[in-house]
Parts: C-alpha cells; structure tokens; sequence
C-alpha cells in the first residue's frame, strides 16, 4: 500500500508544490534473487548502515522471495503454502532499518517477486502520480512463478517507470528467445501505467528495468572452438573469473549481444560490470561457484532515457555484494545521481504548432494477411507538450510496409506549451499502428526525437528507430518547423 503522505499528491503538484524542489536526486538500486529463504538478520549487507545510507531513493526488486522464519518441523524438509513468510517481511525488514527518515510509496508482490521504493522524507512531497501494475509471463504465459512487477511516479516535471522481472532460466538460444519474449509481454502487459496507454519505453522520461533476467553467456561469442562438455565450459570461464578478465565474460554475455545488435532492451543503458558473475555460487560468503551451472550474469539493471534527457542520469557505482551468504544468487546494486528536469519559467504566451512536411516509414512489420499492413502516425509525448483531447493522427496508407505521407496527409500539431524554449525541453513521440476494420489497432511501433533544434519557421529534418516491445522494428524520418498558429 501506498503511505498516506504521498497519497495526496497528484497532478495539482504541477502548479501548486514547486517550492524546495531540487535540482537532482540520488538512488539506490538493489535486485537480488532471495532464493526462497530468509535474508541476512544484519540488513545492512544489502542496505549498508543507517549512517551509510545517503540516498534520495531507495528501489528494491527481488526474486523467490517466499520463505519461513520458523525452523522446520522434524522430518519436513521444506516449509510450503500457509508455512512460508508472507512477501512483505524483507521491506518491513527494510523499512525498519531505514526509519521515519522513509517514506514507503511503493510495496507490491507477483508471486514470489517484490518490488519496493522507499523515498527519503524531504523528496516525498515533491512525488506525485503513483501507480502500479503486474504482468505474469510463467506457465502458460499467465503462471507468476515468472514475470514482472512495474511502478510509475513523477518529480518535478520528470516521469519515471520502474519495472522488477524474472524472466525464463536456463541456457541455450530457445530459453534465450523465451526471455526475449517474456520482455515483450512485460511491456504489453504494463501499458496501463501510461496516461495514454503506451508502453513505459514510450510515455515516461526514464525507464530502470531490474532484476534477476536469466541471462547466460555463450561462449561461441568469444571463442572459434567452443569447448563441448559442460564441465569444460565451466573450467573455462571459472578461470576467466579468477584472471578477473571481466572485459571476456562480458563479451560472452548474450543479453549484451542482443541488445546491440536491437533484438530486446532496446535503448537501455547498462553499466560496466567489472565484476565477477552473480550466479550460481554456493550459499557462503566467500565467492564460489555451484559447477551444476556455468556461471552467468544474471542480475541485472539496465536503465532508458528520452533523447531530450539522455545525460540526466549517471551511474556513480555498480556492485556485486558477494558476502551476502543466503541465496545462490549474489545480490546486485547501483547508485545514480539523476538530474531532475524542471521546465524554463517563461513569461512569453506564443500560439505554437508543428507543422509537418512530410513523413515515411520503412522496414515496418507486417500485420495483416498478405504481408502488409496498413500504417497511420499518432503524435504523442511524456511532456506536457500537446494540446488536444483527442488523438492526432495522420492519414492511414493501405496495404505498405514503406508507408509516405506528404503535408496534406499529417494534421497541424497544436502545442501546448506557449514558449519556444519550452517546446526545445520537449520531447515528440511518433506512434505507429496498423488499421484494422473488426479489431483494435496493431502497435507497430515507436520512435521519439529532442525538440532541442527547433526555431521559428526552421525546418529541422530527422530520422529515427522505430522500436516495439524492445526490439528495432523500423524506421522513421521526416521534416517539419514550429510555426506560430493563427
């Protein structure tokens, strides 16, 4: 449940509670797989200790976290169903060792996933527009054991999602493509922390994705002659764990590979990893590997800007915390300093609009029966930045995957922002989809460009991606101006 404090904000704290705001925060970004027992008495092995916690924001996300504080009755070997802790211990445990200086704004359970954020005292009036949604991608595609859990909330005139997964274990490339398909569940399944019922990747200014992902390192990306038993694989990259060659094994990483190459994840940012693999080790605490695995890094947190932010958020420090001794998994942990974006005051009350020149596609996916689909452009944006009630689109084109529309085929977007250094802080979002008759409209994808060039009556040219469900599905370009509205 939400705190009762942060509960009152919403969306009058875009006019009303801008006084203290500062100009940035920092977080702390734990994920860590519990393995379905009871966490470290001494929770400062994860949190660090009260006089060493300095953050702003607090994001805890977690994996198997069922487990029993009681000791087994004799001849029980596993405690099951009514035996097993209920999911909110851990941020109890959390919570308690923060203290009043925290305030919970967000506490929720999938299965045996948990995602927390805590928010430092003096932070939490500044945060408003709380919500959150689940998304179950196990057994069947609706089973919980796997899946995510995703938070929305706002500072300042900054939008963030935040979402916690675990996604399909073991090795090989079809677990790989599971997990690739599990990401685009998760997204689909999340579009209604949207305002507009888009995917979080496309209606919030940052997007953190954390969690234990599952994925695995194939060899064959680093070496010609991959060794063929498992117990070769595992010799060769244990030795590689203590050459420290962590420049080799993240190499050997297959979520790194894909998501460069655009198949999952696209746009998300990861830190170096200049550490040892998180799984799966022996339950102590010094770092040993379980041989029954090869080890793996699959603790993860990755983070997605909007262009018009893209330097906002830094990475001060990524971490292993290899003595926590309770879970085959080593939990992970970041630290950020993250720029809050507060839009210029202005005096100035212009009438603005986009105007559009012109606009193609190419590369689209096909949707309908014959291989084609029939594209149309809706505008949108994580800003407050267009002006209408209802959807801006332009005119559908039928039966192409190379879809143009020239300026009689594209609408005037009218802005709602009455500056020009307002629109330039502004960030524009093309959403593509395909027409259908006798059903709902097929996501196509999406693409979002920086306003930062724009100038009266200056035509600014542009290309870019088109992504759907985290993978490049395209591409979008273009010519417009900002032009005063009569």
């Amino acid at each position: 449940m939400f705190s009762k404090k942060v509960k009152r904000f919403s969306s009058e704290y875009a006019t009303t509670k801008r006084d203290g705001l500062p100009d940035s925060f920092t977080a702390m970004i734990l994920t860590w797989n519990v393995g379905n027992a009871p966490p470290p008495e001494d929770m400062t092995e994860l949190l660090g200790t009260k006089e060493e916690i300095n953050t702003d924001i607090i994001v805890i996300g977690l994996q198997e976290c069922s487990y029993s504080l009681e000791t087994p009755k004799e001849g029980k070997k596993k405690m099951k169903g009514a035996d097993k802790q209920h999911k909110s211990d851990f941020l109890q445990r959390a919570h308690k060792l923060l203290g009043e200086e925290y305030e919970s704004i967000v506490s929720v359970n999938l299965g045996e996933m948990v995602l927390g954020v805590f928010v430092a005292q003096h932070l939490a009036e500044h945060v408003y527009h709380v919500s959150t949604q689940k998304e179950a991608t196990g057994i069947l595609r609706v089973v919980a054991n796997k899946g995510g859990i995703g938070c929305r909330f706002c500072i300042g005139d900054t939008t963030f999602g935040v979402i916690s997964s675990h996604l399909n274990a073991h090795a090989g490339e079809e677990r790989k493509l599971i997990r690739h398909q599990d990401t685009r569940e998760i997204l689909k399944g999340t579009k209604t922390l949207s305002d507009s019922n888009l995917e979080i990747t496309t209606s919030f200014h940052h997007v953190f994705w954390l969690g234990d992902l599952n994925y695995r390192l194939n060899l064959a990306q680093v070496v010609d002659a991959v060794p063929e038993t498992h117990e070769e694989k595992f010799k060769l990259v244990s030795q590689w764990v203590e050459e420290e060659n962590w420049e080799k094994l993240y190499e050997a990483d297959e979520l790194r590979a894909d998501m460069e190459k655009g198949k999952v994840f696209f746009g998300f940012k990861e830190g170096a990893m200049s550490f040892h693999p998180t799984f799966k080790v022996v339950r102590e605490k010094e770092l040993k590997f379980l041989e029954q695995r090869v080890p793996a890094y699959c603790d993860r947190i990755l983070w997605k800007s909007m262009p018009n932010v893209s330097d906002d958020i830094v990475q001060d420090k990524l971490e292993p915390l290899t003595r926590v001794a309770t879970s085959d998994h080593k939990p992970v942990r970041g630290f950020f300093t993250v720029k809050i974006k507060k839009n210029t005051p202005t005096s100035e009350k212009l009438k603005l609009s986009l105007k559009f020149l012109q606009l193609e596609c190419s590369g689209l996916d096909a949707k309908d029966i014959g291989g084609t689909s029939d594209p149309y452009v809706m505008f949108a944006s994580p800003d407050t930045l267009i002006k209408s009630k209802k959807a801006i689109k332009t005119t559908v084109k039928p039966t192409t995957l190379s879809p143009q529309w020239n300026e009689a085929d594209i609408p005037i977007v009218p802005l709602q922002v009455t500056s020009i250094a307002n629109v330039q802080e502004s960030v524009l979002s093309f959403v593509i989809y395909d027409k259908d008759i006798t059903s709902s409209d097929d996501l196509l994808g999406a693409a979002e460009i920086s306003l930062s060039e724009v100038g009266l009556d200056k035509t600014i040219e542009f290309t870019a991606p088109v992504h759907r469900h985290g993978k490049i599905s395209g591409e979008i370009k273009g010519s417009f101006l900002l032009t005063l509205s009569m």
